[in-house]
């Protein structure tokens, strides 16, 4: 199957003051194959929303950092480190959803499944 996005040794660290800095996302790897539905699961506080606005570029810039040898490869390109106007572009192409309840992402699916 082919690939539409790979993430590898993906590392997000935040600066929680001048000294201190918390790793919130530990290396974590995986694939996402074309026309496919894939879902994001884990527990609160594993690192899911951090993991998905890594992937679309949108971690505050003033305290967070995703680390060097962290890869996000989408059609080719390494999302990684690529300035604002250029995520702009592919942001358009990437859907990604975060909730953070079961009622919520329920309703989602199921009013996804009978609208179609």
């Amino acid at each position: 199957m082919e690939t539409l996005l790979s993430v590898r040794n993906l590392r997000v660290n935040f600066r929680l003051d001048k000294e201190t800095m918390f790793e919130a996302v530990k290396a974590i790897s995986f694939d996402i194959p074309k026309n496919a539905t894939v879902a994001l699961v884990g527990e609160s506080g594993s690192g899911k929303s951090v993991t998905s606005l890594s992937i679309l570029g949108l971690l505050p810039k003033e305290n967070s950092h995703v680390l060097e040898g962290s890869e996000i490869v989408y059609d080719g390109h390494n999302l990684v480190g690529l300035d604002q106007s250029d995520l702009r572009k592919l942001r358009g192409a990437i859907r990604c959803r975060c909730y953070s309840s079961r009622t919520t992402s329920r309703w989602w699916a199921r009013s996804r499944t009978t609208s179609w």
